[in-house]
């Protein structure tokens, strides 16, 4: 099964495709803003942020994430005037090992 995000005018007329879906667990990395759509293309080791113009399907990169994106996370939002952009990033990964005494 594939899917795509869609967009369609308010006002009517017909839906039209905009991109594909993200990669599985990258699902909450794109956010709309009043020109167009960022997104994430690709869960790689430095991921970038793109943005697709509605108008003139154009792509381009916006930002490359200093780390990996987190999987499975609520990734981006976008400000209502399009001016700041807040996403999320594995910047650590790690485990600790607890040692507990008197344990019964």
């Amino acid at each position: 099964m594939s899917s795509s995000s869609r967009i369609i005018q308010v006002s009517g007329g017909s839906e039209e495709k905009v991109l594909d879906s993200p990669p599985p667990g990258f699902w909450g990395y794109w956010a709309a803003g009043a020109n167009g759509i960022y997104y994430v293309d690709e869960p790689a080791p430095k991921a970038r942020i793109r943005f697709r113009e509605f108008r003139t399907h154009r792509d381009s990169v916006v930002k490359v994430m200093s780390n990996a994106a987190r999987i499975g996370s609520a990734g981006m939002s976008l400000s209502p005037n399009g001016s700041a952009m807040v996403f999320v990033q594995l910047d650590q990964f790690n485990s600790d090992l607890m040692l507990v005494e008197d344990f019964h």
